[in-house]
């Protein structure tokens, strides 16, 4: 059989990887996979590889071991020129699937901000540039507490910036090859603002060729004090926007602390106790009159006396003993 690496139909039942072997495709360019071990269900992607990523394949690859990044069980080349991707299932929806309901309130969108930007500084840390981050790659996963989130492990697993600065996720600096990591804070910055108003900053009137990215600021679900951050995040040129994630993370903080008050940091399905009913106050509130029963005078309980008793229990049998004797009477008589 020709391995046509196009038609993933072609290698069902093929070992992949020397521990992965593929059931029934889904797709042209994803099928299911299941793990040799412990037989988990697993997707199967193949990419398309540049000189730069198919060296960069051919390395073993080293997971990030941060919560807020999706899990990548393995990569590796299948042949020249093309590789794959073997990942667990999604678990939970897209942010994109969630900004289909609306935008997010103040704090819920807050902590989604603060969850991504903590995931990228895991990936930063190991050198990795996302470059074009979006709501279609990230995940929302439900918890006890408070939602997680789950970005890609690497650019190969978003796929091309498409669009590259003229009305995307990515940077200006993308197009130009000039990306630091610092690129990732425009992404950052077009989330925050689609978070909070339910759509992306874009300028439909611009001409072709100019930038579309220009944020409507003041805009109808951004406070003001969030105004300069995302204004910073969405500059122009990457000097403008913040020196690292580090910073980010604190103005973010920051503003949580200002803008969202205070909430009891309970699971989901646990009944929050109104104010007032947790606890008993110690001492009754002078305010409140006490009643207190003035003294009376005990009054003696009166006895029967006990010759009352024996004579109404001889009454008693008097009568029972008279009963008697007119029954056996008439019995005789009859």
């Amino acid at each position: 059989m020709a391995e046509d690496w196009h038609d993933l139909a072609s290698l069902e039942g093929q070992l992949i990887g020397g521990a992965y072997r593929l059931g029934e495709p889904i797709s042209d360019r994803a099928a299911r996979a299941l793990r040799l071990r412990d037989r988990a269900p697993a997707v199967f992607e193949r990419l398309d590889l540049d000189e730069a990523l198919e060296a960069e394949f051919t390395s073993q690859y080293e997971p990030v071991e941060h919560p807020g990044v999706l899990m990548l069980w393995d990569r590796g080349i299948l042949a020249p020129g093309v590789g794959y991707l073997i990942r667990p299932e999604p678990v939970g929806p897209t942010l994109d699937d969630v900004l289909d309901e609306g935008p997010l309130e103040l704090g819920r969108a807050l902590e989604t901000l603060e969850g991504i930007v903590e995931a990228l500084k895991a990936l930063h840390q190991r050198g990795i540039v996302l470059e074009n981050l979006r709501p279609t790659v990230i995940r929302i996963v439900p918890g006890w507490s408070r939602e997680q989130v789950r970005i890609p492990a690497g650019p190969w697993g978003i796929g091309p910036a498409a669009g590259q600065a003229y009305g995307g996720y990515c940077a200006p600096e993308v197009g130009y090859d000039e990306s630091t990591s610092i690129a990732d804070q425009f992404s950052v910055g077009v989330i925050a603002y689609e978070l909070l108003t339910g759509t992306t900053p874009h300028n439909p009137e611009a001409p072709p060729g100019d930038r579309t990215m220009l944020p409507f600021l003041p805009a109808d679900g951004v406070p003001d004090q969030m105004e300069p951050m995302i204004r910073r995040l969405l500059a122009e040129e990457s000097s403008g926007r913040y020196p690292d994630l580090g910073t980010l993370a604190d103005e973010l903080s920051r503003l949580r602390e200002e803008l969202v008050p205070d909430a009891p940091d309970v699971g989901h399905f646990t009944p929050i106790m109104p104010p007032g009913r947790s606890s008993i106050p110690e001492v009754m509130p002078r305010s409140r009159p006490i009643y207190i029963p003035e003294e009376v005078e005990e009054v003696p309980m009166i006895e029967p006396p006990t010759d009352s008793i024996l004579g109404g229990l001889l009454l008693i049998l008097s009568v029972f003993g008279c009963a008697l004797g007119l029954s056996y009477a008439i019995l005789m008589f009859w």
